[in-house]
């Protein structure tokens, strides 16, 4: 395709990631293009390639597998990824093993090629490398409704000609950066609410997984978000891959639990120093380095050291030092439902407890743009996540037999400063009414949990799991 020929398709080419064949052959490279640049931070992304059509590979193996990894991550480190070439080199194939493995276990050795590749040949060879792979081609050539997908890959392949023509030194890295550009300008119309509902998993897989099941206030806002997103995330722990401003919270959380474990350690209840503080932080993002580019860890790292720097010195005369943090509370009974917390911190005046929530990120965005603190009403009809939490939490203590405690406060303590570099922090009052609000939720929720209420999904816009499940052919009806 000349230059003339391919500026007159560029509307074609701006659309590219739209289209199905070329979304997951983006998706591939993608994934290869995040292992490049840190090792085992792409199982999102791979969660998803392991559902193409073309791999051939039952969606209740996949999310098998991914219940394994995520069981396994409690323990060791691991991804998902990494769990199947170990599995791939620990089990050899043969005339007995089930369809669904042999499947499993032949991606892992393809996967690995792929990331090689990338390392040793140009963009245009690694597009080619792609969708030449065996099982991709024979789709494509079995598949007569996919025949329209030859002029995509032909105008695939000249927009990666004209990058690199533009570029010689254009990495894959830099060729998502680019797809990243054209997907963010680019102006999707909303699509017609349909919820995707998938077949009901084997019971003999999921009752177990049910039978152990404890309520925390993540499932609860998940399913009442999603139920799908609810079984994916929560039931068969689909990976969340990449994550940089998750990863940076956990870091953020790390120093301010050690700040006060280390203080409680101490036999004048002293709180360590600033640099210790900071050192603390930068202790968890080395050793979790995974959720980041190269040079968003830079950022963050600098980011982190002086937010914290002020949040120390803005706190360090006015902290409660009677703490007890990190708190885990399991097998709280509410109206028949188990329930569980991790508390951060809870703050003491003799019985009467303050609840701390740390959060990070920005005030602004979650008090005015998405209404978390709100209670029930014209935006969110369920109550906003934030709200909902605060009265989960002291639901949870209320009712915690083994502490004679009374919750009198719910705060959220944003370790980000707003937009007038002010730390804020956000009590939620709480009333009867919301107890009983939130009850009801917990005991709805828990209800159509346990009767497998959810494998259909919300239908929004902009949900990432009935998308995935419409874009994967995942579902066996759309309901309106």
């Amino acid at each position: 395709m000349s230059t003339d020929q391919y500026e007159h398709h560029l509307p074609e080419v701006y659309n590219l990631p739209k289209q199905p064949f070329a979304r997951k052959v983006l998706t591939i490279m993608r994934y290869i293009a995040c292992e490049l640049d840190t090792p085992y931070s792409g199982d999102d992304l791979l969660f998803s390639i392991l559902h193409f059509d073309f791999f051939n590979i039952p969606a209740e193996e996949i999310a098998k597998v991914s219940r394994r990894v995520a069981e396994r991550g409690y323990k060791d480190k691991t991804s998902l990824r990494q769990y199947l070439k170990e599995w791939h080199n620990s089990h050899g194939l043969t005339m007995f093993t089930p369809a669904a493995e042999q499947a499993m276990m032949e991606f892992s050795p393809l996967l690995e090629s792929w990331i090689r590749a990338a390392q040793q040949v140009s963009l245009q060879q690694l597009f080619t490398i792609i969708i030449n792979e065996e099982r991709i081609s024979r789709s494509l050539r079995i598949n007569e409704e996919d025949s329209h997908h030859l002029p995509e890959i032909v105008l695939f392949n000249a927009f990666i000609a004209e990058e690199v023509l533009r570029e010689p030194t254009l990495t894959l890295i830099g060729f998502m950066n680019k797809i990243d550009e054209i997907e963010r300008v680019d102006n999707v119309l909303p699509s017609p609410i349909l919820s995707p509902e998938i077949p009901a998993m084997d019971p003999l897989f999921i009752n177990p997984l049910l039978s152990g099941f404890m309520m925390n206030v993540t499932a609860l806002n998940n399913y009442l978000d999603c139920p799908l997103g609810f079984f994916y995330k929560s039931i068969i722990r689909a990976p969340y891959g990449r994550s940089e401003s998750m990863e940076f919270g956990s870091a953020v959380h790390h120093a301010v639990e050690k700040l006060f474990q280390k203080m409680q350690d101490n036999d004048t209840n002293t709180f360590p120093s600033t640099e210790e503080f900071i050192e603390d932080f930068l202790q968890y993002m080395t050793r979790n380095p995974e959720s980041f580019t190269k040079e968003a860890f830079e950022r963050r790292l600098q980011y982190g050291r002086e937010i914290l720097t002020n949040y120390y010195n803005t706190y360090i005369s006015q902290w409660n030092k009677v703490v007890s943090v990190e708190r885990n509370i399991r097998n709280v009974l509410v109206s028949g439902v188990p329930l569980k917390g991790k508390i951060d911190k809870l703050e003491f005046d003799g019985n009467k407890v303050n609840l701390v929530d740390y959060k990070t990120g920005s005030y602004e965005k979650a008090a005015v743009k998405l209404h978390k603190f709100d209670p029930p009403g014209e935006y969110t009809p369920n109550g906003g996540d934030y709200w909902r939490q605060a009265v989960f939490y002291k639901i949870l203590l209320d009712n915690y037999k083994q502490k004679n405690w009374q919750v009198t406060s719910t705060e959220f303590d944003f370790i980000e400063p707003d937009t007038q570099n002010i730390y804020r922090k956000e009590k939620v009052t709480i009333t009867p009414a919301d107890v009983t609000t939130v009850t009801q939720q917990i005991v709805s929720t828990w209800n159509k949990i346990q009767e497998k209420d959810f494998y259909t999904g919300c239908g929004k816009a902009n949900c990432r799991w009935c998308n995935f499940v419409k874009e994967n052919n995942l579902y066996i009806t759309l309901h309106q």
